[in-house]
This record gives C-alpha cells, structure tokens and sequence, in this order.
C-alpha cells in the first residue's frame, strides 16, 4: 500500500490517501538507520523464536459486535478483526442446538457462540470458523490462535472436532508435545486451537497450544526451576490480578522486591503463554490498557474490538510494527533477561491536523495526544487513566484545513512505545496510533481512523493528523 504515509518538509498539501478501506502500515515505515532497526517496510524481526518471545496482537470474545450483556452475536468482529491484523481470538463455546443453523449441525447437539448468563444472542460456531478461515490470512501470513473457551459436553466437543477438520483441514496445527513453542515463521498459514485437555477429551487430538489454571502455574513459579522444565504451555490472568502484580506496593516492600517479583514472571511468560483478559464487570466491552500488559512480559493482551477506543487505538499502533503483521518480538527486559536494561529516549513530538480540500467544518476542535511507554508509565505500570494532553483550537472558515497542537517533550522507552493521537469536533472524530520505534526523525501524515477502524473521508476529502517527530537518545 504505497504512499499511505510519507514524510515531508513541506507545509502545504497532504498526500492522498490511496483508495483501500483498511488502514495498512505494511510498505510505509522508515526508519533513520541510527539504532532502531533498519527499513521497516515489511517484518524485519527474526521470526524463528518461540511464539511465547512474542506479543501477539489478541482479542477477547471475538463474536460480540455489541456489549457483553445484551449486544448481538455474529462474525464481523472477527472478519474486522483480522483484516486489522488480529492473531488471537477468542470464541465462548455452548451447547445449544436451537441456536444452530449450519450445515455442519446436522442431528448433532450443535454448538453456539455466546456470552453465557447474558441475553447476548447465539451465531453458530461453524459460521465463526468459517469467516476465520476466510481471513485469517488476508492481512499476515503469520499464525491464528483460536481461544476456545468450553462450556459443551461430549457430544458438543465431538461436533467442534467436526467441524474444525473439515472447515480448517490442513491449516490445523495439531501437535501440541514440544520442548518449546514453534515459532511464527514455522506456522505461517497454521490455525491453531487453545483450550485445556480436561475442558473438552474429544479434542484432544486438534489441540495446538495447552492451556492451564493460573493456580497451577503460580504452584510451579514457588518451585526453583520448575517453571523452565515445564512443557510449553498457555495460563489465563484475569485483569485484576494483573493489577495487583503492578500496583505499587507499601513500604514494607521495596522496589528491589517489586522488580524481583516482574522479573520472576517476565521469565515465566518468555517460555510460556500468557494471556490477560478484561474483567467482567466491563459490561459496556470497555478495555484495560494493554501497555500495562506488555510491560509485565504478558504475550496477549486481549481488547474488545467491537468498540473504539484509545486502547484499541494504543494496540493497533503498536502492532504496526514489524510489517504490521500481528507480531513484535519483546525486548531482552521484557524476557527477564538478567543484563537486559529499558532503553531511553527523548521524544520530541509536535501534531497538527489537516483536512484536504475544503470543508464546512467550523467550531472548535479538540487535538488530543498520549504517550504510553514514558518514565512516568514505568513508574506506575498500573495507572490506566493516562491523561490527554490537550490542545483546543477554532477552525474559523471553511478554508482554514491546518490545526497546529502543542509540541511535546518527553522521556520514553522507545521499544514499547505507542503514540495516540485523536482529533474530536462537534461532527466527527478520529484517531491514530503510531509505533514509536519505527519513526525516523521528520514530517509524517497520518490518515485519521473512524470508529470502525477505516480511514475517514467523504468523497474527495480525507482527515489527516501530521506530526514532526524526533527521538533523541538519553545519555
């Protein structure tokens, strides 16, 4: 997608915006050559590595299209969600044979996707399949998990397995014995299920990543060496306890104890699997800031991407990165590698917005930024209420297309930084994330994301956020 982004040192006209509907940072990031990685026009990271050395761009109840109480069921979310780049889903599997329509049901108990103890309604697990089929490779050729949370009986599960060979066939990764995880170059165009052995026996067989209970795994991290002899496996951490693993604590213990206990789980999460859910008092399908979740080493930080929001904006950013393929390699400390220290760097950073052509936009007009990744975010991981800073200026005719924000300076780790910038006027708004660690130094435009995550514009119009950016290494 040629020209979707470009630097320039002029003033005047914004690039245009190619015509494909989904945002796409594939051929545009280019870097300066000066410590950050070389062209990042395609994946450029070493993919041999287990998939447990990666974050992985996830979601969480993959089948809403609405909230989690009385929202609708379907497969759009998925289909959006992957054309954004998304590897990681998630289904909530139920017997139910009146919610059923497929043609795999046939006598079968059949099985639905739901949210259980809601009034959120059924689409049938079939169809979820075979829309992941349908796209899962559309965006990146790298591999799709599929989180299968069980609540079937025998004969359901049977008819899972069914289903899943016959919609997935050899894209199926069925080997689920190894000494560590296969990594996402060995998987590319691979489908992989995830789900615990005792949940569901009869699919068994179609098992690709195993998961286990939190307790079990805390048990094997009080044991000296258990962990890392263990066999590769997955473990859940609801939101809260993940909370309360950051929150700084009282001065009874230290900072040294604090950095001992990340440390300690940042190494758990290099061999296996973690995954950080949102909590379920999160009815409206709001999210938790999955930076906080990086921070600790955790692979999947799943988001609701049936909403908006900055943090659906923050992961979408972020995954930009290495070819936008739905795959970062973590950075040594984020591994608990011993010797491994967060890089710093300054970030100078200056937005405006700009609108091609002319508008019958007036009024005034809310430029807002945030930065996650700052000494201040490391400080406390846990604080997910980051402030906008904001600047509010007045378009005052229908030619007046540029607003100029503040400009900003601030001290980041770069590796694991997310820049968000959202523009908001009485009509419409729009937002953007940007992967800092991609960004050489000078003038980029940026085309503005609606709420469904597509480029804004009506007819020879286009929104654009621009922003002169350099980082600066701290010495």
């Amino acid at each position: 997608m040629a020209g979707a982004i470009a630097p320039s040192s002029a003033h005047g006209e914004a690039p245009r915006w190619p015509s494909s509907q989904y945002y796409s940072l594939n051929d545009e990031l280019i870097d300066n050559g000066s410590g950050y990685g070389e062209v990042k026009t395609h994946v450029y990271q070493d993919m041999s590595r287990p998939l447990s050395e990666y974050f992985i761009s996830a979601a969480h109840n993959s089948y809403l299209e609405g909230n989690q109480v009385i929202g609708k069921s379907g497969t759009e979310t998925i289909r959006k969600s992957l054309l954004l780049g998304c590897r990681v889903l998630e289904l909530d599997c139920w017997d139910g044979a009146s919610g059923c329509r497929s043609m795999f049901c046939g006598s079968k108990a059949g099985v639905v996707c739901t949210h259980g103890g809601t009034l959120t309604s059924k689409v049938p697990f079939s169809a979820c399949c075979i829309i992941i089929r349908d796209f899962a490779f559309v965006t990146s050729q790298y591999p799709v998990i599929i989180n299968l949370d069980l609540h079937v009986n025998d004969s359901g599960a049977e008819h899972m397995a069914e289903v899943a060979k016959e919609v997935f066939g050899d894209m199926l990764y069925v080997e689920s014995e190894h000494a560590e995880f296969p990594s996402p170059q060995a998987l590319q165009g691979r489908i992989l299920l995830r789900t615990a052995i005792a949940d569901a026996p009869p699919l068994e067989p179609l098992i690709g990543v195993k998961k286990i209970r939190r307790k079990e795994m805390e048990a094997a991290m009080g044991e000296p060496g258990k962990v890392a002899a263990m066999p590769p496996v997955s473990v859940s951490y609801a939101e809260k306890i993940m909370d309360t693993m950051l929150t700084r604590p009282p001065t009874s213990m230290g900072s040294a104890e604090l950095e001992a206990r990340l440390s300690s789980f940042r190494r758990m999460s290099a061999r296996h699997l973690v995954r950080v859910y949102p909590d379920g008092i999160r009815i409206n399908s709001s999210n938790f800031c999955p930076w906080s979740m990086w921070f600790t080493g955790a692979s999947l930080a799943t988001l609701n991407w049936q909403v908006w929001d900055r943090d659906v904006m923050t992961n979408l950013g972020f995954f930009r990165e290495n070819g936008a393929c739905g795959y970062v390699h973590k950075p040594p400390w984020t591994r608990g590698i011993p010797t491994a220290k967060i890089k710093w760097h300054t970030l100078v950073a200056h937005p405006f917005a700009y609108r091609s052509g002319e508008s019958k936009r007036k009024g005034k007009v809310h430029l807002k930024m945030c930065v996650q990744g700052t000494a201040e975010c490391v400080k406390n991981p846990a604080c997910e209420a980051l402030p906008w800073t904001v600047s509010a200026l007045r378009l005052k005719n229908k030619r007046d297309h540029r607003i100029v924000g503040e400009a900003h300076r601030v001290k980041v780790a770069a590796q694991l930084g997310v820049l968000t910038i959202w523009v908001e006027h009485k009509t419409c708004d729009g937002m953007v994330g940007i992967p800092l660690r991609s960004l050489r130094p000078g003038r980029w435009w940026f085309p503005v994301l609606n709420r469904n995550g597509v480029v804004r514009s009506d007819q020879s119009h286009n929104d654009w956020i621009a922003m002169d950016v350099h980082l600066e290494d701290v010495t």
